[in-house]
């Protein structure tokens, strides 16, 4: 994005000392000419001085000045401040669509700031998303981080409380789970033969169990694959644990380590992917770096050489989001396309070939993205609504042979194919054998692909080419699927397992199979 000529915000002269103005926009609109005493500037100025400051300087633009930020701010924060600022004057309570996600996604604290600027332009719309997410923690309604509920107190100029307690985050793996509840604490349960729960110890666990360390963790991903190592976001920064056969902890060793351990090299991270034996996380200024195996060039440096430390991938590519599948890698770039590399030979890279790519190649007829996840072997993209395509669609490609692709046959594809049903999906997950997406309104959860240990939650083990819906009248706001389980979180904070639980992996204090939703153990 270009840089507004009134901040004399040029990449290529930081200015030494500059205004509250200057660090406003350098941070929401203008992240790629940070850098050099602008990233100093940028870390003294989150969390508690973000807000104020952001109000202070729009309210000191002019006019003409302030259509320019709305221009702006709706380019930078297109999916969720256009909705905000939409033709509506009120967000009621029962939009979870927006509204929960808001507050409880990864990225939700550069979402409130967003909206709070828009707020302090006058926007009705964004005034009625803060005051409305703020009633919806204050009455327990909607779950919020705590991080989010002091930006959101800050914003309002009020405390709000912590809402009640529940789960926010979830990520399923290979044979483990780990989650996120609403007061930060983190917890894993399931296989641990690796130290992939970060608990310590090899022990398998049933229900969930505090991550050691007493990090809290903003997102945590789990792997696709049969992945054995977790990473998670604490503090901008990226902390690992489990299998390190590869160098995946990215603490430049092969030692594995049972507890989070800090990945080398001191960089800000805002997000993170894991992969079978790599792991890829992305910056606020938009880099991308990966780490651990290489032999196919799931890295995306150009190379099959493996790595211990974080490497960033070839082409200059600049992300606004990343995933990892077991062996490739995918981004979601600035310009709203996908662009994928690594392994194959199934035809997940979307590219129209069979041919392994060390270099990221854009993905064949894909439409600007409103969302993606990767599975083992396949990879799931959800469109953004616009002229020429419906908001919500689904498309996958790569194997295809228990049906994970959902449309309607077990043949793979090398690019992206539509899901039959044209549902409209707030969010897609992709495991090995099967996917399942959240429902746009109704929050139905539909899932599709292999089902022999029942990780469809329809209440049988028969597998399905085409979408189901999950038994139990559940409402959910996320879900996260893993090799052979699913895992989701209904609207009101619980979480819910089903599929394998031969490793404790869906946390109910058991191992048995299970082909329906069941709650998991509360902490």
């Amino acid at each position: 994005m270009a840089c507004l000529v009134i901040l004399a915000c040029s990449p290529g002269a930081p200015s030494s000392t500059p205004d509250d103005r200057t660090i406003v926009w350098r941070y929401l609109l203008c992240e790629e000419c940070v850098h050099g005493e602008g990233d100093a500037v940028l870390d003294a100025t989150r969390r508690d001085r973000m807000v104020p400051l952001l109000a202070r300087a729009l309210r000191g633009l002019t006019a003409s000045q302030r259509a320019n930020v709305r221009r702006q701010l709706e380019e930078t924060y297109s999916e969720l401040v256009r909705w905000a600022i939409a033709e509506h004057t009120i967000i009621p309570l029962t939009q979870v669509d927006y509204v929960a996600h808001f507050v409880s996604n990864h990225e939700a604290t550069y979402q409130m700031r967003a909206v709070t600027a828009l707020a302090a332009i006058g926007s009705p719309a964004a005034k009625a998303a803060l005051e409305a997410a703020a009633e919806g923690v204050r009455s327990g309604a909607l779950l919020a981080r705590g991080d989010v509920v002091e930006e959101l107190s800050a914003a309002i100029g009020e405390p709000i409380g912590k809402g009640m307690v529940g789960w926010v985050s979830i990520s399923a793996g290979s044979m483990h789970t780990c989650g996120i509840r609403s007061d930060g604490r983190s917890y894993c349960w399931g296989q641990n033969n690796q130290g992939q729960l970060g608990d310590g110890t090899g022990n398998p666990r049933s229900t969930p169990t505090l991550i050691a360390g007493g990090l809290r963790f903003s997102s945590i991903s789990t792997g696709a694959g049969d992945g054995t190592h977790t990473c998670g976001i604490a503090v901008d920064s990226v902390y690992c644990w489990g299998s390190n056969t590869k160098g995946q902890l990215g603490d430049g060793t092969t030692t594995p380590h049972p507890t989070p351990t800090s990945v080398a090299g001191g960089i800000a991270f805002v997000g993170v992917a894991v992969g079978d034996s790599h792991t890829c996380a992305w910056t606020a200024a938009h880099q991308a770096y990966c780490w651990g195996e290489n032999n196919v060039g799931q890295l995306g440096n150009g190379t099959t050489t493996e790595e211990h430390q974080p490497v960033l991938t070839a082409n200059g590519l600049r992300v606004r989001s990343m995933g990892a599948g077991a062996m490739f890698s995918c981004a979601d770039s600035l310009n709203g396309r996908l662009y994928c590399w690594g392994a194959n030979d199934s035809g997940e890279l979307g590219d129209g070939s069979i041919v392994n790519r060390p270099l990221p190649v854009q993905a064949v007829g894909a439409p600007r993205l409103r969302s993606f996840s990767l599975g083992e072997s396949h990879g799931c993209t959800l469109v953004k609504g616009g002229a020429a395509f419906i908001d919500g669609l689904a498309y996958c490609t790569g194997a295809n042979s228990t049906g994970q692709l959902g449309d309607g046959t077990s043949t793979k594809a090398d690019s992206l194919v539509a899901v039959v049903g044209r549902y409209r999906f707030q969010m897609i997950s992709a495991g090995v054998g099967h996917t399942c997406g959240i429902v746009i309104g109704t929050r139905q959860l539909r899932c599709w692909g292999a089902n022999n240990f029942g990780q469809l939650g329809d209440g049988t083990n028969n597998g399905h080419l085409l979408p189901v819906t999950v038994a139990d009248s559940l409402s959910f706001a996320t879900v996260s699927v893993g090799a052979r389980h699913t895992c989701a979180i209904t609207t009101q904070g619980a979480a819910y397992c089903w599929g394998s639980g031969t490793q404790g992996e869906l946390g109910i204090g058991g191992n048995a199979d299970i082909p329906s939703p069941v709650e998991v153990v509360s902490p």
